[in-house]
């Protein structure tokens, strides 16, 4: 005889352990609901589809920050100046000693490991905030010696790092790493702690990556700023588009509401630069702060100024990287790379760009620039049919598409590629205008012969 299945009212007399509702009960009392718990991990490994097109791109080539890369043997070496950092950062205040900072690290250790995407229970609670303090601190004085050092040669001069002409750039490209990521909301604690109320942190970030990667930062507006940003590479990215952003920040439960919306993945093209060109297209440079901010009118395409060096590619790739593994950011980058992919395809566009002081070439060769922008996209998931420049791509393509348009595109190619072409065209045009009056004369002359 099979047992008697119980229903929900009749299972309600059954005994339970009175033990085990207690220890229940502590569980529930002692679980504190925390709004960052709502929100993605924002530091994650790169994926590999994305990775395995060049790996270097994405892994920190003098410091490690954070877990990821925390036991990389080549990397080791600068745990020494760490050490000194973190001395230095201790020297900056009076008020706090390292058992403060240790347990203001404590205190936030479950919301730090929260923004991490890899399980890190295998870093003990110490060595976890070790490294923290360890890597913040490091960060907070890279800054500072920047910051400092540009009215304080002294300073500047008496730190480890920049007694290295070549490291400060480095390091600065190795802070901006994906997988190479410290909370910020960490960083910030640990600046106001040394500096209450006397530098704004985020100002200074901003205008230290400003500074080593050659670009025109502005950050959002103040009152969007706190807590919006989940590391510093969100920072950078923030600064590229300022005014999104602001908008964005304004509600997390916003962004996390978005980031359940399926991401499309139609993707759109326009035709190269001289192919547009051809057809009436002027390339010119637009005067903003706001890089993205690329528009389409009139047959007139304006973008801001580039400047394309040697951390470009690097910079580029890991927001890339950012945006496609965090949902809770626009994918604009993805498109603007997108957007320049497809205008750029041969060197000839790069030096239709460069007279249109688009493109600033600090690599020098222009077959290398061409190929950097037709690889920034590998792997990545271009969802342009929804994104800002999305009415970029509808007037290029409208314009282009128009049949005077093809046809004077044409006649570009065919009769104006070189000047030999051109000189052809007009023999033609003067002889067979020679051509045409003489039979005017001749017809002329037989209708009305002379008297």
């Amino acid at each position: 005889m099979g047992s008697a299945v119980l229903t929900g009212w009749e299972s309600v007399g059954l005994p339970l352990d009175e033990a085990w509702i207690v220890s229940l009960q502590q569980k529930l009392s002692e679980t504190d609901w925390e709004p960052w718990l709502t929100h993605p991990a924002s530091i994650f490994r790169v994926p590999h589809h994305i990775r395995d097109d060049d790996a270097k791109l994405y892994d920190p080539k003098v410091v490690s920050l954070g877990p990821y890369h925390r036991d990389v043997d080549r990397l080791l070496p600068m745990n020494r100046l760490k050490w000194h950092s973190l001395k230095k950062f201790l020297g900056r205040s009076t008020c706090y000693a390292l058992v403060d900072y240790l347990r203001l690290i404590k205190a936030s250790e479950r919301r730090a490991r929260a923004a991490y995407a890899d399980d890190l229970a295998s870093i003990s609670s110490n060595d976890f905030v070790q490294m923290m303090l360890l890597d913040g601190c490091f960060v907070v004085e890279t800054i500072l010696l920047w910051k400092i050092g540009v009215g304080c040669r002294l300073e500047a001069v008496q730190n480890p790092i920049a007694s290295m002409s070549w490291s400060l750039p480095v390091v600065a490209r190795d802070m901006l790493m994906l997988e190479n990521q410290i909370p910020f909301f960490l960083l910030h604690l640990l600046f106001d702690y040394a500096f209450p109320r006397q530098l704004d942190f985020a100002k200074c970030a901003a205008e230290f990556f400003a500074a080593f990667a050659d670009m025109e930062l502005e950050l959002p507006p103040e009152g969007a700023r706190k807590g919006s940003f989940c590391h510093l590479l969100h920072l950078f990215h923030s600064c590229i588009n300022p005014r999104k952003d602001a908008g964005e920040a304004k509600s997390r439960t916003k962004l996390f509401s978005r980031a359940n919306k399926p991401r499309t993945t139609r993707v759109k093209s326009i035709p190269s630069a001289t192919r547009l060109s051809t057809s009436g297209v002027k390339f010119t440079r637009k005067r903003t702060r706001n890089m993205l901010d690329i528009t389409f009118h009139n047959g007139k395409m304006q973008i801001p100024q580039l400047a394309v060096n040697g951390h470009f590619d690097t910079l580029f790739r890991n927001l890339i990287a950012f945006e496609q593994g965090y949902k809770c950011v626009s994918r604009y980058v993805t498109s603007y790379a997108s957007l320049m992919d497809c205008i750029i395809d041969t060197p000839e566009d790069v030096t239709l760009l460069q007279k249109g002081e688009i493109i600033v070439n600090g690599l020098g060769d222009n077959q290398e620039v061409a190929a950097l922008f037709n690889k920034l996209c590998s792997g990545a998931a271009i969802d342009d049919g929804n994104g800002d420049l999305a009415s970029v791509f509808e007037e290029a393509n409208r314009h282009y598409k128009r049949k005077y348009n093809q046809c004077m595109s044409i006649l570009r190619r065919d009769y104006f590629g070189n000047p030999w072409s051109v000189i052809a065209l007009m023999a033609a045009i003067l002889l067979f205008g020679l051509t045409s009056t003489q039979t005017v004369y001749t017809v002329l002359a037989y209708v009305r012969p002379p008297k």
